[in-house]
């Protein structure tokens, strides 16, 4: 994945979220799902990174969207990438799983 700038607000993780999940997309067209896979676990920690830093966004301190909201939907989306994740790994090597 594309290295960004490493702060701790939305826009960074909707930055390095859709270039990891750009990569994983174009691995995965190239038939190489071990590459895609590794992109796709990196936005998992990515937001597991942003996750603690929430509260003190920035970016939401204005904006009129409960925090339980965007917490919430991270959620989704990380259980979801998860899924993925879960659907392309052999069972034997799910321990890698980034829970």
């Amino acid at each position: 994945m594309k290295e960004t700038r490493e702060t701790d607000d939305l826009l960074a993780l909707i930055e390095r979220a859709i270039d990891g999940l750009t990569l994983a997309v174009r691995r995965f067209e190239a038939e190489d799902p071990r590459r895609a896979i590794a992109h796709v676990r990196a936005v998992v920690r990515a937001i597991d990174h942003y996750a603690p830093h929430l509260e003190g966004d920035p970016l939401l301190r204005g904006a009129p969207i409960p925090r339980e909201d965007v917490r919430t939907t991270l959620g989704l989306v990380r259980r979801d990438l998860c899924d993925v994740i879960d659907g392309c790994v052999p069972p034997a090597s799910r321990a890698a799983r980034p829970d």
